[in-house]
């Protein structure tokens, strides 16, 4: 290698290429603890409905004829819900995740807090966060109109999504075992390893990749959204406060909407949750417009370099992420205009 010329310092700064390539690596390992979570994740549920239809069909050949096909659909349905085989896969992908990591990444650190959660505090980000929600609701209602433009529908998967609350397992799943696997596996594992190339990064980066996650049209849009309310949370106060925020929306409100549903009607229901999200998104544009300096020198203090995010998205485990989620949702889509065909 040729010497600097005399009188010119050596720098000790890594050229672009390096800073490329140490970035892609250290992300490359962060992305292959989120494909090994998710492989596990749909691994386990895949195989446990796999046997079952194939236990399913010997018992019962004639079920999978086109006049039982109604009755069939809804049996793989039953299976793709059956909270026991979820519980079982989220507490194998979490363990192996704490080994996966175990070097790179103490436990501890998943629960460093920068401040204080007060009950102002929270009362805002509370607005805040439905009305990202509410947003999210109003995307969802803006795809379907678009997709419905082109012969295709979200109306089966949102459907299918109804039945989450169908068993215990299931319920105890969606509303507490589930929020807490997801915020330990985003904002935990992923956000404290991207946090390494700043704050902003680290959030940005979890919600695109949690909204992914979710692999339907019907909740990627508004997961992203709540996922960056998520992800500053567990980044200023603690992943505690992200945990029990996503609790509250999966147990106090889904189900509690579900069960209210049931108590007086869907339509009554639909009422007076969309009057809820209404409040909330009022109440949020007014906090967030009073506190528009902050969130600019939040913003501003806290960037990274914008190519950062193109390197992230082309480094090779999380893109197979990306890939894999965008098919399975993809899939999802189709599988849902399929069956509202028939």
């Amino acid at each position: 290698m040729d010497r600097p010329p005399i009188g010119v310092p050596v720098s000790n700064e890594p050229s672009p290429a390096m800073a490329k390539r140490s970035f892609q690596t250290h992300n490359n390992i962060t992305g292959g603890g989120l494909l090994l979570y998710l492989f596990l994740f749909l691994g386990i549920q895949t195989c446990y409905q796999v046997i079952e239809i194939f236990k399913l069909t010997m018992k019962d050949p004639g079920i999978t004829s086109p006049d039982r096909r109604e009755e069939y659909m809804e049996t793989v349905n039953k299976l793709a819900m059956n909270g026991v085989v979820f519980i079982i896969s989220i507490v194998i992908g979490i363990a192996a995740l704490c080994i996966y990591f175990r070097k790179r990444l103490p436990v501890h650190d998943l629960f460093v807090s920068e401040q204080k959660m007060t009950g102002k505090t929270f009362i805002n980000i509370f607005f805040i966060f439905f009305a990202g929600q509410a947003v999210g609701q109003i995307l969802g209602v803006v795809i379907e109109k678009l997709l419905n433009l082109i012969g295709m529908s979200n109306a089966e998967t949102a459907k299918a999504l109804e039945g989450i609350f169908g068993s215990p397992a299931m319920i105890l799943y969606a509303t507490i075992l589930g929020p807490i696997a997801e915020e330990l596996v985003f904002r935990g594992f992923l956000m404290r390893r991207f946090q390494a190339w700043g704050k902003l990064f680290a959030i940005v980066m979890t919600a695109l990749l949690f909204g992914l996650f979710h692999m339907n049209l019907v909740q990627t849009p508004y997961c992203i959204l709540i996922g960056l309310v998520f992800g500053y949370i567990a980044m200023e106060y603690g992943i505690q406060w992200s945990i029990i925020m996503h609790i509250i929306n999966n147990g106090a409100l889904a189900f509690g909407m579900e069960m209210l549903s049931k108590a007086i009607g869907e339509e009554k229901s639909n009422y007076i949750f969309l009057a809820f999200l209404g409040v909330c998104l009022i109440a949020g544009i007014i906090i967030l417009i009073a506190n528009r300096r902050k969130m600019a020198e939040y913003i501003s203090s806290n960037r990274t370099e914008r190519p950062r995010y193109f390197w992230a998205i082309l480094t090779p485990t999380i893109l197979i992420v990306i890939l894999l989620t965008l098919a399975m949702i993809l899939l999802t889509l189709l599988l849902s205009m399929a069956a509202n065909l028939g």
